[in-house]
């Protein structure tokens, strides 16, 4: 009798086709709406200050709240994919950011907006694990680190998405739109609800087969990939065929298993990227309006928002063609050396710097495009990295982790530049330039370029 395959196996026998073009497109299009959902209090913060009478620091914990719930949402999202399900988890994380960014809309004050935002970033911190792990168990290799940098490319979608809704219904320049007394600034949250009608679209989707054939459910797992291979117009009658399958128990799937000798650096490595990636990307975007507009030059701050989250589509593209090519680890390095340098451009450009060889506007927008370019880049990289990093069992726990690892350095990012920036805004990048560099170096030097887990 054959040897049993396993289950990577089986889906390299199976042409990419419309199957993973569709999973890629409605996990793409909740990344989307949660990129935008994140962004939009950035636009709505000023409003919020001014009508509620917030103080700088109750302002402050209002615009982190999100970023505070992905720091518990993205490992708790990992665990509930592992233990129950990868689309179950994102079904329940999609529903849960959704309801609460809409709920946003009627909150009264300073504590119910904080809550529902924390809430919110819940959701979007397990949307984003659920996303990445049930994407990447349904393509084979020679796909996996392009699609999932597609995936991540979504994210500049909905960062044009949300600085394009702020425009329109923040500024001056608004259009004029009957809103029966309903403040502007709550249709922002209002659309970001949206995302509720994903829920049942992925109620149409199958599980992944990787998760279904760890969890011994031999027959589902069969069913699911002669489904794809259905549905990608070569079907495969696989009733012969034996899988590779366990049934994992309790100490499979926990935590304690990411710091085994075979797993610890790779955990360790995998987290500190993501550290360096956040504190960098967030440090750098929380405060990038404040930048462009102290530099006064032509042109206002939306426009070069706009053309900063333009850029960004090109950078997700050229890392979703390097990945396979050069592969993910020389890709993610290579990509945060360069946000660093972009970063220090941009800063070192700025009026009264002072520092002559690099000020003047075109080092300044030059700057400002690379670190966007690069930095969605080492993003996109970073989310095929990760998966790769750990096996089936711990696949959605180990990417959750790492992920809530760095959303607490999207938090602190943002703070280590406001306490410097009263003292320039050279002084206050300096430190995010270095946090993507010393990120680029780590992946370089540590990090993996093996994939085995994936394949299994």
């Amino acid at each position: 009798m054959a040897s049993p395959l396993p289950v990577g196996e089986v889906l390299t026998r199976i042409p990419r086709g419309p199957v993973q073009r569709n999973v890629l497109v409605a996990t793409g299009t909740a990344w989307a709406l949660a990129a935008m959902e994140v962004l939009l209090i950035s636009f709505t913060l000023p409003t919020m200050t001014a009508v509620w009478g917030l103080s700088g620091t109750a302002a402050g914990v209002l615009g982190s709240a999100s970023l505070g719930g992905m720091v518990l949402g993205s490992p708790l999202g990992g665990r509930l994919a592992d233990s129950y399900g990868r689309l179950r988890t994102l079904q329940l994380m999609v529903a849960v950011y959704a309801v609460s960014a809409g709920l946003t809309a009627l909150s009264g004050g300073l504590y119910s907006a904080t809550l529902l935002r924390f809430l919110t970033g819940i959701g979007i911190g397990g949307t984003a694990t659920a996303t990445t792990v049930y994407l990447s168990e349904h393509l084979a290799d020679g796909d996996r680190g392009r699609y999932l940098t597609y995936l991540d490319a979504f994210w500049a979608i909905g960062s044009i998405a949300a600085v394009l809704l702020a425009w329109v219904l923040l500024t001056p320049f608004a259009f004029s739109m009957p809103a029966g007394g309903f403040e502007h600034w709550r249709l922002l949250f209002v659309v970001g609800a949206t995302p509720i009608l994903l829920v049942p679209l992925f109620g149409r989707f199958g599980d992944s087969p990787h998760y279904l054939a760890d969890h011994g459910r031999e027959t589902a797992a069969r069913e699911r990939l002669e489904a794809i291979s259905t549905g990608n117009g070569a079907p495969l009658d696989l009733s012969a065929v034996r899988l590779v399958v366990r049934t994992a128990d309790d100490d499979d799937a926990g935590f304690k298993q990411l710091l085994s000798p075979s797993l610890g650096r790779r955990t360790v490595v995998t987290s500190l990227a993501w550290f360096g990636t956040n504190f960098g990307f967030f440090g750098v975007f929380i405060w990038l309006p404040g930048a462009i507009g102290a530099a006064e030059f032509v042109g206002g701050t939306y426009q070069y928002l706009l053309l900063a989250s333009v850029v960004q589509i090109p950078g997700y593209l050229s890392a979703a063609w390097l990945v396979d090519r050069v592969g993910a680890k020389r890709t993610l390095g290579g990509y945060l050396l360069l946000s660093g340098l972009g970063t220090y451009v941009f800063a070192a450009a700025l009026p009264g710097v002072g520092f002559t060889p690099l000020s003047g506007f075109w080092p300044f927008l030059f700057g400002l495009l690379a670190a966007s370019f690069f930095s969605v880049g080492a993003f996109g990289s970073l989310r095929a990295y990760t998966p790769a990093q750990f096996p089936t069992s711990l696949r959605s726990t180990g990417s959750g982790v790492a992920e809530g690892t760095g959303r607490i350095a999207g938090i602190l990012g943002p703070i280590v530049a406001g306490s410097l920036v009263g003292s320039g805004y050279l002084l206050a990048l300096a430190p995010l330039a270095v946090g993507f560099a010393l990120a680029g170096v780590l992946v370089f030097v540590f990090g993996s370029d093996a994939d085995e887990f994936v394949s299994a």
